[in-house]
């Protein structure tokens, strides 16, 4: 994983109006998963098989931009359990005129997990895009706080 990859990545969820599995299967490469993608009827099919074991994430925990759920479990599992963050929509009052419409926002408060001392902070279309940007984010400040 490297800081192109994920501002790439980044810059692709911040545009995104849903998810989708192609969205699903660009999260688990940037995050250095081995991906398997095949198709099934009209429908894409996605395995992510984790950087340190041969065990694949099950099917419906793949869906992580259209699944809060499987979101979550992400954020969790990369930034481990006692993860703090928050997370809503926000209100339509607050969205300047003209913007692209992002409803939802998540928030990683001073993002202890990592080594960035800052808030991160994200918006989406969605609250599991805004989760798996946020995701990103966190992830990108500790690879440039790493590298520097």
């Amino acid at each position: 994983m490297t800081h192109t990859d994920l501002a790439g990545l980044i810059e692709k969820l911040e545009g995104a109006e849903g998810g989708s599995r192609e969205l699903d299967a660009d999260v688990f490469c940037a995050l250095g998963y081995t991906v398997k993608t095949f198709e099934v009827g009209p429908a894409l099919k996605v395995i992510a098989y984790p950087p340190d074991g041969p065990q694949r994430c099950e099917v419906g925990k793949t869906h992580v931009t259209t699944s809060l759920d499987a979101a979550l479990a992400l954020v969790e599992e990369r930034l481990g359990a006692d993860v703090i963050y928050h997370m809503g929509r926000i209100p339509p009052s607050l969205i300047e005129q003209g913007d692209t419409g992002h409803g939802y926002y998540f928030d990683l408060p001073e993002a202890e997990h990592v080594s960035s001392p800052n808030d991160i902070h994200a918006t989406g279309h969605t609250l599991a895009l805004a989760a798996i940007t946020a995701l990103c984010r966190a992830l990108q400040s500790d690879t440039v706080k790493g590298e520097g």
